[in-house]
C-alpha cells in the first residue's frame, strides 16, 4: 500500500504478486481476508497495466 502511495505501482504490484506467491505455497492456515485484499489489489494492478496498454 506504502509503494502505491508513494507513486510506485509497478514496485508494489509486484509485491503483490509476491505475496499471493507465498501464501499459495504457505502450508499453514492463511486469513481469509489477507487473500481477498492482496486479490484486490491485484485486480486493480491488472486494471494500470490495461490503462496504460500493457495488457
Amino acid at each position: 500500500m506504502l509503494l502505491t502511495i508513494a507513486g510506485k505501482t509497478q514496485s508494489a504490484c509486484i509485491d503483490v504478486t509476491n505475496a499471493l506467491t507465498l501464501l499459495d505455497r504457505s502450508s499453514g492456515m492463511v486469513d481469509p481476508m489477507l487473500r481477498h485484499e492482496l486479490q484486490v489489489r491485484q485486480a486493480t494492478c491488472r486494471q494500470f497495466r490495461t490503462m496504460a496498454g500493457k495488457d
